[in-house]
C-alpha cells in the first residue's frame, strides 16, 4: 500500500474542517467547535496539519 504524507493546504481545509465537525458530532460535543472554514482560511499560517493520500 503506497500513501503520501503531505503537508496541509489550504485547498484541503473544507476536507480538514469537515472532519472537525464529524468528530465532534461523534464525541457529542458539537458546541466545543468554535472556529469555522472562513477563519482557518483568514489563519493559515496558523492552522498546520498532515494529510495523508492513499
Amino acid at each position: 500500500m503506497n500513501v503520501i504524507i503531505r503537508k496541509g493546504t489550504p485547498a484541503d481545509f473544507p476536507a480538514i474542517f469537515r472532519l472537525i465537525q464529524e468528530f465532534s458530532i461523534f464525541q457529542k460535543t458539537p458546541e466545543k467547535v468554535t472556529i469555522n472554514l472562513d477563519q482557518m482560511l483568514e489563519n493559515r499560517d496558523l492552522f498546520q496539519c498532515l494529510v495523508v493520500e492513499h
